[in-house]
């Protein structure tokens, strides 16, 4: 199975706080069958504020942790959209784009 729409990024916008709660959400991933992952962290947000250098840093992070119980994890992102913000987000597997509307 594979989730796509994960906050698992430990202090990135609203999800994991620490790497010891990141390890047992990926153990019960696992445990419960999913193989794939994708990260999507909040971006252009008007009331979350994520900084792409600290998200990328946290996802590699994860990933080590994803790598030894046998879970590939993609880096992408859920873009805000909204017609006065325009950002490019981090689309996940080269071409596809969460995306979250006001």
């Amino acid at each position: 199975m594979i989730d796509i729409h994960t906050h698992l990024l430990p202090g990135i916008d609203d999800g994991v706080g620490s790497i010891d709660e990141v390890k047992a959400i990926l153990d019960a991933y696992r445990n419960h069958g999913f193989t794939h992952l994708v990260c999507t962290p909040h971006v252009s947000h008007p009331t979350v504020h994520s900084r792409i250098d600290l998200i990328r840093q946290r996802y590699r992070e994860v990933k080590q942790e994803a790598d030894q119980r046998g879970i590939t994890l993609m880096l992408g992102s859920e873009l805000y959209v909204s017609t006065s913000r325009p950002s490019p987000g981090i689309p996940f597997a080269k071409r596809f784009q969460l995306i979250e509307f006001n």
